[in-house]
């Protein structure tokens, strides 16, 4: 099997035999990111007469939780990987009825690789070897420290059918030239891919001039493309093709050599024209919702490419992440290092942004010099205040039965008190989310980080309310753990295991009405005293009411926008190219705000660094400095700002830590494709429900910054 044959042991089926668990593939090639979800496929063998599964495996807090739900013709199912160890049992059902099980002792086999969650994961479409091998260095290369994993599947066929089973994946690489089934393939898989790429995925779409039918309007491809296809082009000369790459070797198309063909796309109208060979695009670049289609009109797999000197520097211009790069957005400083942040604990952004969620106003935390203090007063009275009251006061030492369980039930009360005063009696919520919508395509998602303060012991069902709290439906929800990336303490990478047993819970896999899988999180077990983070992802329903006339001048944004919510948006501002336009007032409902008098303009640079003159004489005098970036910083609104424009921000140079974990919340690749994003906040967005129940009094906070992608014309 192509994805690879996990699990080479063999388990007991309940009836009593025994089933090979080489007939199981996991993820891409067998590569797992811990904590994202990834594809599980099992043989019709080992899942025969099965209409369901359940596997039971261990979260990133290392609790078992049990993931189940339907098998696809594929006998596909997706589950999230917490921990590199520990025991995998799975069931395979028909009709609520188990029908066999086996048990896998220890996940971590020699056969099975499991990659950091803040891995760049690329899947190339491909059955080329030597273009596996040209991308893995061009990939880790462009990525400058970043972990890169790069894997290849030779068919179609073996791809997942279902949006969910994406999402481990950075960039898919589809080069049809090389793979006999894409005219056969799903169109459940196409569609998945579109969904995807509107989440914020990035695809590359090779192009081969002998398949014309598979990116002809109909064709199986055509959906993929930032444009239309009709006709094949002929390319006489290469002398534009080598200006792009930047080459002054060996000719691609020599006097003497036959034109090359290609396919020759119009372009529509959001799109980016990179590279041309006279007036037929060679590559092109389109937004679609909040990700990236790039197209390369010619087959990058071409003998007489491959051939060329200068194929690898080709290569590293279609994968290009940064080609659009701003002239003035802030650039990593060479200074800067993960070395300074170990102290923190943690080397993503997630792992600070979760810092102050973890942190309740209604919870306080007892000095250790005070509880030292009663320790000390408790040994005192017992040992020597019981001993000398009896002695000397009462002169009856045989009342210390009297006495002593006195002192013990005194300074039990005392704690008891103690803690009833420090800490809240119900159930506490910290949320932050960022809502997005595409206001051309109609594109919208939102992803809520919570955290759960238990005051006691508890098992409890968690999902959103229908609604968000300004009217706008809530559809699909995966509702699931949050696992913290690196392996530092806690850290899902961390292969210490702590020994403890814990209470498991249920992650049920259903199909949602309007298509994709719902997720929901049953029976959690909430510890005494202890918090509980969560990620929530869902789709949101766009807002009807926006009008946009913006346009570009001068490389400045101008014109017109109305905010379409009818709530009020607090703090806006909209970030444009190199520019960032500091809005003056809220935006009020059904109001339209002319950006030439309503904003302030920044540049990039000085409003994600914090640009500020650095003051003094001499040299110094007039000039400005970034303000670095402080690894204990807790505003949530500040951490939000460079993880949804990482990049753009100088990214890990800057910062110091990665976000690879939520690489697809960055748009900065939507700057890059001239899309202008309002940033904003709203007083509240979805909520939570626990047991079926809303808890708006539970919550300690919440905050919703919403994004708004707006249709920029370009005069």
């Amino acid at each position: 099997m192509v994805w690879l044959a996990v699990f080479s042991i063999f388990g007991a089926l309940s009836a009593g035999a025994s089933a090979n668990l080489d007939d199981v593939s996991l993820g891409f090639s067998g590569c797992v990111k811990l904590g994202h979800w990834v594809p599980i496929r099992f043989s019709p063998k080992l899942a025969i007469d099965s209409d369901s599964y359940a596997i039971t495996i261990l979260d990133g807090d290392q609790s078992p939780v049990t993931y189940s739900g339907p098998l696809n013709d594929q006998g596909t199912g997706y589950v999230r990987f917490g921990k590199k160890f520990g025991d995998v049992r799975f069931e395979f059902l028909n009709d609520g009825e188990v029908k066999s099980t086996c048990r896998l002792k220890d996940v971590n086999t020699t056969n099975l690789s499991f990659e950091n969650s803040t891995a760049l994961l690329t899947v190339v479409l491909s059955q080329r070897d030597e273009m596996l091998s040209k991308l893995k260095s061009v990939i880790a290369a462009e990525a400058a420290g970043d972990e890169t994993l790069t894997v290849k599947v030779s068919a179609a066929s073996l791809l997942p059918h279902d949006a969910i089973g994406w999402r481990s994946v950075n960039r898919l690489i589809i080069s049809p030239a090389s793979v006999a089934d894409l005219n056969d393939a799903d169109p459940r898989l196409i569609e998945a891919l579109v969904d995807w790429v509107k989440s914020g995925g990035d695809l590359i779409l090779l192009g081969d001039p002998q398949q014309i039918e598979l990116f002809q309007p109909g064709g199986n491809l055509a959906s993929l493309i930032p444009g239309q296809i009709h006709q094949i082009s002929q390319m006489k000369t290469s002398r534009d093709l080598e200006r792009f790459v930047g080459t002054s070797r060996k000719q691609l198309i020599g006097r003497d050599d036959a034109p090359m063909p290609m396919l020759l796309i119009a372009p529509d109208g959001n799109s980016t024209i990179v590279a041309a060979a006279g007036k037929a695009p060679i590559l092109v670049r389109s937004p679609k919702g909040f990700g990236r289609l790039s197209f390369c009109a010619i087959n990058l797999e071409d003998d007489r490419l491959v051939q060329w000197p200068s194929h690898l520097g080709l290569i590293e211009k279609v994968i290009a992440a940064n080609d659009q790069l701003t002239n003035q957005s802030a650039r990593a400083d060479p200074k800067r290092s993960t070395a300074g942040l170990a102290h923190s604990g943690y080397t993503d952004l997630l792992g600070q942004l979760r810092v102050p969620l973890d942190d309740f106003s209604t919870v306080r935390f007892l000095p250790f010099t005070l509880i030292a203090v009663l320790i000390t007063l408790y040994i005192l009275c017992v040992v020597v205040g019981d001993y000398f009251f009896l002695k000397n006061v009462l002169r009856k030492m045989e009342l210390t039965w009297i006495t002593f369980p006195l002192l013990v039930l005194l300074f039990c009360g005392l704690a008891w008190g103690i803690s009833k005063t420090t800490r809240p009696s119900q159930l506490q919520v910290n949320q932050m989310e960022i809502l997005d919508f595409g206001l051309s395509d109609g594109a919208s998602q939102g992803t809520a980080w919570v955290n759960l303060y238990a005051p006691r012991g508890e098992k409890v069902d968690i999902d959103l309310a229908s609604k968000t709290s300004f009217g706008l439906d809530i559809g699909q929800q995966i509702v699931s753990w949050q696992g913290l990336p690196g392996d530092g303490l806690g850290g899902m990478a961390n292969e210490v295991s702590t020994g403890f047993k814990r209470l498991g819970y249920r992650q049920t896999l259903s199909h949602a009405p309007g298509g994709g899988m719902n997720v929901s999180l049953e029976q959690l077990p909430l510890q005494v005293a202890s918090t509980k983070p969560l990620l929530i992802e869902y789709e949101i329903s766009s807002p009807k009411n926006f009008s946009s006339q913006l346009s570009i001048k001068r490389d400045r944004l101008q014109g017109t926008f109305k905010n379409p919510l009818n709530v009020p948006v607090y703090n806006g501002k909209i970030f444009f190219g190199d520019y960032v336009y500091l809005l003056k007032k809220p935006l009020l409902p059904d109001v339209v705000t002319l950006i030439e008098s309503a904003a302030q303009e920044k540049t990039l640079r000085s409003y994600l660094n914090r640009r500020a003159a650095k003051g003094g004489q001499g040299n110094d005098a007039g000039r400005s400095q970034n303000r670095p970036w402080d690894p204990h910083e807790k505003s949530l609104t500040r951490i939000a700002d460079v993880m949804m424009f990482y990049q753009a921000a100088g990214g890990q140079g800057y910062t110091g830590l990665s976000n690879g974990y939520h690489r697809a919340i960055d748009f900065s690749r939507l700057l890059r494709l001239g899309q202008a994003v309002l940033v904003g906040q709203t007083e509240t967005g979805s909520q939570i429900r626990v047991n079926g129940q809303e808890v708006s009094d539970h919550y300690d906070s919440n905050i919703t910054m919403v994004r708004m992608v707006l249709p920029v014309t370009n005069n």
